[in-house]
């Protein structure tokens, strides 16, 4: 569970221990990849993306369109642009950008 209790500007994230070569999937370079979890949420939310590159820093990657606020579960996936050159692991997980909570659960990575 993420909660934001008061908001000036930015966002939270949960994202997969991105400090644990188990939980961090190799990326392959070119390839799309489709997130997906399970949510609910009294605020809107988004799926992101991260990659770590060569040198071991992780890098901001890209988002999904925002993912509507859901008193029950939902499921909400989104397929990747193409992962960029120098990616060599994914990350990813759900934001919330506002004062709210948001309950996650059963994350998948499919590449494409």
């Amino acid at each position: 569970m993420l909660q934001i209790l008061s908001y000036t500007d930015s966002d939270r994230k949960l994202v997969n221990d991105q400090h644990n070569v188990t939980c961090e999937p190799a990326a392959s370079v070119g390839h799309t990849y489709t997130f997906g979890a399970w949510y609910k949420s009294d605020q809107p939310v988004f799926l992101v993306a991260y990659y770590q590159n060569s040198a071991g820093s992780w890098v901001w990657w890209a988002q999904s369109p925002v993912q509507a606020a859901s008193s029950t579960y939902r499921h909400a996936t989104w397929t990747s642009p193409a992962v960029p050159t120098g990616a060599v692991r994914l990350s990813f997980g759900l934001s919330l950008r506002s004062v709210g909570t948001v309950t996650m659960d059963d994350f998948t990575l499919t590449q494409n």
